[in-house]
């Protein structure tokens, strides 16, 4: 799996709800691992199984459940996320959909700031944002920031790069998680990691480095694919050292 499925898939809600993702299917392997992690509460992946569940017209009805049960961990994406969904996903409920949203504002979301915003101001749904000028325009902002070195920033940047599926965003992903990697930010740690290591036998040294570095923190997701990687064929035990 290329930089791009990743990046579709983490960050997909539906164009219809006026988030800014298109969702890819998981594959058998990757859900059933999400499904495991996130019935054991991990907050990520049950984020991560409401927005895939709402790509699939079948099993839409589950992802208001799993992104509440994201959202009430306070995971900001599914605050956002959930507050969207309520405010055009049937049944519509605006009074819940604002409280998610102020939910996801209180922690600086600025989309949540900005519909919430809306809602206050005019008391209706507000109008869809163009997904392209969004994305475009939280590149700038977070690029003038990442460039002061935060690394917490440069973390959210090249997360925001994976959502384009083109070879130079993804170079720009990379260069951004590794800046924040290379301070101690355990996430674009295991981030890049990950993103080295999906179905590519060229980049699983680089993949099993960050997710060591990210391990040694204790990161349980990183552990995890950390020993899925020296345990395949191709990884070898040369390069899992």
């Amino acid at each position: 799996m290329k930089l791009g499925s990743y990046r579709n898939i983490t960050f997909s809600l539906a164009a219809l709800l006026a988030l800014t993702y298109a969702g890819n299917a998981f594959s058998f392997a990757q859900e059933g691992y999400y499904y495991d992690k996130a019935q054991k509460g991990n907050i990520e992946a049950r984020y991560r199984l409401g927005i895939e569940y709402y790509a699939r017209p079948k099993t839409r009805e589950l992802a208001r459940e799993w992104l509440e049960k994201a959202a009430t961990q306070r995971h900001v994406e599914a605050q956002y996320a959930l507050g969207i969904n309520y405010a055009y996903q049937k049944p519509i409920d605006i009074d819940m959909a604002k409280f998610w949203l102020e939910k996801a504002a209180k922690q600086h979301h600025p989309q949540a700031e900005t519909y919430l915003h809306y809602f206050q101001a005019m008391n209706q749904v507000p109008p869809k944002v163009d997904p392209k000028i969004e994305h475009e325009n939280k590149i700038k902002v977070l690029t003038k920031k990442a460039e002061s070195g935060d690394a917490d920033t440069q973390y959210q940047l090249g997360l925001e790069y994976m959502r384009d599926a083109d070879q130079t965003a993804e170079l720009n992903a990379r260069t951004w998680l590794e800046k924040a990697a290379q301070q101690g930010h355990i996430e674009a740690q295991y981030w890049l990691g990950m993103s080295y290591g999906w179905h590519n036998p060229n980049n699983i040294k680089e993949a099993i480095h960050w997710l060591q570095e990210a391990a040694n923190q204790d990161h349980l997701d990183a552990k995890t694919y950390l020993g899925y990687l020296q345990s395949i064929s191709f990884a070898g035990t040369d390069n899992a050292k």
